[in-house]
C-alpha cells in the first residue's frame, strides 16, 4: 500500500531545516515534526518516498539531498542532481528509486541537454541516463511504480519504463506546452 503523506518546511535554523511530517492513520493523522540535518537553505520541493521513510529535498533548483524522516538525517554524501543545472521535476518511483528531469544547461542554449535520470536513493549512483530532444517539466508515477509518465514543451507525453527509461507510449496530449500531469 502507498503510504500518502505530506511534509512541508517550517523554518530554517542553524543545524537544519525544521519539518512537519504529516501521515494519515487509522485515527486521522499522525503529526511528526523533524529537522534535516545540514540544511540551512531555502527549500523549493519536497517529495517523500512511498514507504514514508525518506524525504528528498530541492533547494536551489539544482541541490537535491536525501534524508531519513525519522532522524533528520542524509541517505547519501553528494547531490544527486549534480549533473544538472536546473532539476525541473522530481518524484520517487520506488522506496529506493528517484527519476530526475533537468537540463544541463540555461534553456535556450545551444549546448543545452535536456536529460532524465534514474538514481538509487540510498547511494546517490545514477542506474540510467537519457537525453532527451525537448524540454521535460513534469512527470507522474504510474501505480506500482513500474511506469512513468513524462511531458513538457513538446506537448507530448511519453510513457516510460521505470527500470530502462526507454519509451512505451509516445502521444501529443496538448495544443500548448505541457506544465503538469
Amino acid at each position: 500500500v502507498r503510504q500518502r503523506s505530506v511534509a512541508g518546511y517550517v523554518r530554517r535554523g542553524i543545524s537544519g531545516a525544521n519539518f512537519l511530517l504529516a501521515r494519515p492513520d487509522a485515527a486521522g493523522l499522525t503529526l511528526t515534526p523533524g529537522t534535516l540535518k545540514g540544511r540551512t537553505s531555502v527549500t523549493y520541493r519536497l517529495r517523500i518516498s512511498p514507504d514514508g521513510h525518506s524525504l528528498a529535498v530541492c533547494d536551489d533548483y539544482s541541490g537535491l539531498s536525501l534524508h531519513e524522516t525519522a532522524t533528520g538525517n542524509t541517505l547519501c554524501e553528494g547531490n544527486p542532481a549534480a549533473s544538472f543545472r536546473t532539476l525541473t521535476a522530481f518524484e520517487w518511483l520506488t522506496p529506493h528509486r528517484l527519476i530526475g528531469l533537468g537540463s544541463t544547461r540555461a534553456r535556450g542554449n545551444a549546448d543545452n541537454e535536456e536529460t532524465i535520470i534514474l538514481w538509487d536513493a540510498p547511494s546517490g549512483r545514477v542506474l540510467h541516463k537519457q537525453v532527451n530532444a525537448s524540454a521535460m517539466d513534469c512527470l507522474a508515477i504510474l501505480p506500482g511504480g513500474k511506469l512513468f509518465a513524462e511531458a513538457g514543451a513538446d506537448r507530448r507525453v511519453r510513457i516510460r519504463d521505470g527500470a530502462t527509461l526507454e519509451v512505451q507510449s509516445d502521444f501529443r496530449a496538448h495544443d500548448r506546452a505541457i506544465t503538469a500531469l
